[in-house]
């Protein structure tokens, strides 16, 4: 999840997890809190979801990123990339659990950028090399920010494949008036 619930005022998403032990409902589907981690700039919820005709329960992990703004790119990549560390890491260990969700308030910006941003960090990471994709510009720059501090916190990637950058000085600036 990329977005928080209310913004500037604004219903960006529904609450779907209860704010505590007490279970909510929603239709036929129970959901239940089980555990929170609150950290700096995301929440690990561990909810379980109970379908009540059926009576099957499924686990399910929330990875809550708190602090993308409502609109533009985060101040810093460390924050995000630490976000995609973290869940890239639980993906790559969990067997069995089915593909993730991602979601933000319209379901394109936020989620279009950490699913491109994965991608990335992936084929960088198994091939050495990246392609862009076409992004609006303030989230293409972002990116390039976000795979930059990644490559100068991570060992070189072989000379035989390559310098896998070109052109380091990417930067987000408001536009200037005339």
């Amino acid at each position: 999840m990329l977005t928080n619930c209310v913004e500037s005022a604004r219903v960006k998403c529904e609450h779907y997890w209860p704010l505590d032990a007490q279970p909510c409902t929603h239709g036929h589907l129970q959901v239940t809190l089980v555990g929170e981690e609150v950290m700096e700039n995301w929440t690990v919820r561990n909810l379980k979801l109970r379908h009540m005709q059926e009576q099957k329960t499924l686990s399910v992990r929330q990875f809550h990123y708190v602090t993308w703004p409502d609109h533009g790119v985060p101040h810093s990549p460390d924050p995000l990339l630490a976000f995609w560390n973290m869940l890239r890491q639980w993906l790559d260990q969990t067997v069995g659990g089915g593909p993730p969700t991602v979601h933000c308030s319209a379901g394109v910006g936020l989620t279009g950028t950490l699913i491109v941003l994965d991608v990335l960090l992936r084929q960088l990471e198994c091939e050495g090399l990246m392609g862009p994709f076409s992004h609006t510009e303030a989230q293409y720059v972002f990116l390039h920010q976000c795979i930059l501090r990644f490559l100068q916190q991570s060992s070189p990637v072989p000379a035989e494949k390559g310098p896998p950058y070109e052109n380091l000085l990417f930067e987000n600036v408001a536009p200037t008036e005339a």
